[in-house]
């Protein structure tokens, strides 16, 4: 008797259009075919709704996709897309998101209206850039490099990512920022927030060298010659 009640709620969740509590995949009972091109996405409608106000939008409003078994997505990539619903629909929580996927999906998860897919985006690329050395921003290309992480930041409103870039942003010289001809691209408040933490880690690096050079009360040639070449040391470490 227990089983068939239970097999009649899952029919009655899959009529209705929402999936049974036991599917871990939005490719379990499937009532939406995905066209891009010549490939089909089979996938669930209700998880794609609860994911996207534009597809909840799109496949419950007055619109002629809110009846259709088939919807056509014409401009997009069909593997973009399907990596798109690999992070985005449940089932997958435990897959990887790598820094090449992410900048590949973060347009149509913008698009698309994902929130919690461009959170998940943000953090992770957050992660990867926290997990580059400072000194890998030493010549044109990895500034260039740099400087694109910022506007993608600010142009998808990604402030995990904005942090970590300004993190290596400030640590580099203001002669070789301002060499790249996508510098000016940067927004005016992420330029002074830069600028705000490169005068209060020179005020940090001017301290330690006042430090070194007033060690002692008494002076001889010998430890002054230390001294100014401790000093001179802590300043060519933050050109």
């Amino acid at each position: 008797m227990e089983q068939a009640a239970k097999k009649l709620r899952t029919e009655e969740q899959t009529q209705k259009g929402t999936p049974p509590n036991h599917s871990f995949s939005p490719f379990n009972f499937p009532d939406l075919t995905i066209k891009i091109g010549d490939e089909k996405l089979y996938i669930n409608k209700y998880y794609l709704m609860e994911m996207s106000p534009v597809f909840h939008k799109m496949l419950n409003g007055d619109f002629k996709e809110k009846n259709a078994s088939e919807i056509e997505l014409p401009d997009e990539n069909p593997t973009t897309f399907a990596i798109l619903l690999r992070h985005t629909l449940p089932g997958f929580e435990s897959l990887k998101l790598t820094e090449k996927e992410a900048h590949l999906i973060l347009p149509l998860a913008h698009k698309y209206l994902m929130d919690k897919l461009v959170s998940k985006i943000d953090k992770s690329l957050a992660v990867d850039m926290g997990q580059k050395k400072d000194n890998t921003y030493t010549h044109r290309y990895s500034i260039d490099k740099l400087i694109d992480d910022i506007l993608i930041a600010e142009l998808y409103n990604l402030p995990n990512l904005l942090t970590s870039c300004m993190e290596h942003a400030y640590k580099v010289s203001y002669k070789i920022f301002i060499k790249s001809s996508k510098f000016h691209r940067i927004s005016s408040d992420t330029k002074s927030k830069i600028l705000l933490m490169r005068c209060e880690e020179l005020e940090l690096v001017i301290g330690k060298c006042l430090d070194v050079l007033g060690s002692e009360s008494s002076y001889d040639s010998l430890k002054d010659t230390k001294r100014v070449r401790e000093a001179r040391s802590i300043l060519n470490s933050n050109k």
